[in-house]
């Protein structure tokens, strides 16, 4: 049993250091405050999960190590340091500017006259039926292009 949870222990750690890594990449683009969008989006929505799945690996390394009964003070104060590393980025604040960044705002509506029309709605309702294929209409009986994307 010790030396399964030694291969566990031995497992974990890469793990959660990885994790805590790419929590730290992720906080670090929210700070440095880039211009790419998707950047700063993918960052704010991973940035806690990445911490939160940290410390769960660590919890495993540290129970693995306890369970195989070669928990050193070095290997605990490793621990301690990588958990406080995740506590710490989870929590972290960024600038507010951040927060109205990540969020696209509406695009402008163009002004109407007050007295121009509502445009009305599209049009709903049930589709009529049609006797031939259901791919884009076209006639079956008709050769296809022979410059056409799928000839045959």
């Amino acid at each position: 049993m010790t030396d399964a949870m030694q291969h566990v222990a031995v497992a974990s750690l890469p793990v959660a250091i990885g994790l805590v890594a790419l929590a730290l990449g992720a906080w670090g683009a929210l700070a440095a405050q880039l211009d790419d969008a998707d950047t700063v989006r993918l960052a704010r929505t991973y940035l806690r999960p990445l911490s939160s799945w940290a410390l769960v690996a660590l919890g495993v390394h540290t129970l693995a190590l306890a369970a195989a009964g070669d928990g050193s003070g070095l290997a605990f104060a490793l621990v301690v340091v990588l958990a406080v590393g995740a506590v710490v980025l989870r929590f972290a604040r960024v600038p507010e500017q951040l927060a109205t960044a990540s969020a696209s705002p509406p695009p402008p509506e163009a002004p109407r006259a007050p007295d121009a029309p509502v445009p009305a709605p599209p049009p709903t309702g049930p589709v009529a039926p049609t006797d031939g294929p259901l791919w884009a209409g076209r006639d079956p009986r008709r050769p296809r292009d022979p410059t056409a994307l799928w000839n045959g």
